[in-house]
């Protein structure tokens, strides 16, 4: 199986298949490395939202650090719109929502995440608000380029 595979398939059939979830969890760095290079927000929100609702059918089999990569996939489109996206995955349940690191919500940064979330009308975007502004408050995000700069080690 090869990542260009998988997106052929879901440009054809909007849905991504549970093996294809797996092959894609087992090599997190060739689908990030391949979604650098070519971009597809449609297909990195698809798979988020397959990771979530795998996470909420059977817990053990999306685990947090899967989800985490789904959130930086849809995060590299920079839309400040998807922080709802990344903030509602984090949600998902209790140890998601410890677990997803925060920062993934303010991949474009605080400045440009505050004024979008006061605005939406997302009914999501007050708890959302509220939340980071706590954690600004706690100085969460003054590293935050140097989150981003290095998180592709991780993977």
């Amino acid at each position: 199986m090869e990542i260009v595979t998988i997106i052929n398939h879901f440009n054809k059939h909007h849905n991504i298949p549970a093996a294809c979830i797996a092959w894609m969890i087992s090599n997190k760095r060739q689908v990030y490395d391949y979604l650098l290079l070519y971009p597809h927000r449609d297909f990195a929100i698809a798979l988020l939202d397959s990771l979530v609702d795998l996470r909420k059918a059977q817990p053990d089999d999306a685990g947090i650090e899967d989800i985490m990569f789904a959130c930086l996939l849809v995060a590299l489109h920079r839309q400040t719109e998807d922080c709802l996206l990344i903030w509602k995955a984090k949600n998902t349940d209790f140890d998601t929502f410890c677990g997803v690191d925060i920062q993934l919500v303010l991949f474009m940064d605080v400045p440009a995440t505050i004024p979008y979330l006061q605005t939406s009308g997302d009914l999501d975007a007050p708890k959302a608000l509220e939340y980071i502004l706590e954690c600004d408050e706690e100085g969460d995000f003054e590293r935050l380029d140097h989150y981003y700069s290095s998180i592709d080690l991780h993977w």
